[in-house]
């Protein structure tokens, strides 16, 4: 394919940021500063008329778009149940799907907190099926898969209930993620998977992982990781002082404490 020498580093930003609005800011691009994203443009008027269909030859149109997936590598997916439908959307209306593209690298994320319908929040029941459908896509070589799952325990909530759902939750996720990732890196694939908590985070690559085995090994863990947030809010919902008296005695130093209640 001629087109990556054609366009211009310039061309493919300003096709990336007229991608369509469709399915909330797909593609993603990670921006600078305080916004987590950059602001793309309400509408594909903007499209550079290089990958527009209707102002070229659309065979045309269509490999331009395709060049642009497969140098962009900053393509983020904000929850496992978004994958199929953001491999099949036509995000240029040129007949190319990030499916038709071998993508060099993918960011999947989501969070943990099922109990607590999260936007963004993985579904158990669907897991598995949405990862599988990047099995069925053909990658760039060197293909990148970057995993990162997140809990809000500890910010919105905490308590000796919630962690245990967690360990649940992050027990059945993993035990879905391991034959995923056996057979993307048998691909040739490289892998990186974090699971963030708010004082550790767990993490698998290619080499080696820290995650507990069992739901029971989970638990214990997540006990003792997450011990400080449940302790600190059970003192402040039985100290009998009231909420703001307690939030200026939290000293400096417990910065976790700190977090939850200033």
């Amino acid at each position: 394919m001629v087109y990556q020498y054609l366009i211009t580093p310039r061309d493919i930003s300003d096709i990336e940021r007229c991608a369509a609005f469709c399915l909330d800011r797909f593609p993603y691009r990670r921006g600078e500063g305080p916004q987590e994203y950059r602001t793309f443009p309400a509408s594909k008027t903007d499209l550079p008329f290089i990958a527009d269909a209707k102002l070229v030859y659309k065979p045309f149109a269509h490999e331009v778009v395709e060049t642009v997936y497969e140098s962009n590598r900053d393509l983020w997916v904000d929850m496992p149940s978004a994958i199929p439908k953001f491999l099949d959307t036509d995000f240029f209306g040129t007949g190319c799907t990030p499916r038709h593209a071998k993508l060099p690298k993918l960011h999947v994320s989501g969070i943990l907190d099922v109990e607590k319908r999260l936007p963004n929040c993985i579904d158990l029941a669907t897991l598995q099926a949405d990862l599988a459908t990047l099995l069925e896509c053909t990658w760039g070589h060197g293909f990148e898969l970057d995993i990162v799952f997140r809990t809000e325990l500890g910010i919105s909530h905490s308590g000796e209930r919630y962690i245990l759902t967690l360990a649940h939750t992050m027990c059945t996720v993993w035990q879905i993620l391991m034959p995923f990732l056996t057979k993307v890196q048998k691909r040739g694939a490289s892998v990186q998977v974090l699971m963030l908590t708010m004082t550790k985070t767990y993490s698998y690559t290619s080499d080696e992982h820290d995650m507990p085995e069992t739901e029971e090994e989970w638990l214990d863990d997540l006990r003792v990781a997450l011990r400080g947030l449940y302790e600190g809010q059970w003192r402040m919902e039985y100290s009998g002082q009231p909420p703001r008296k307690r939030r200026k005695e939290v000293t400096a130093g417990n910065v976790l404490t700190r977090w939850l209640y200033l």
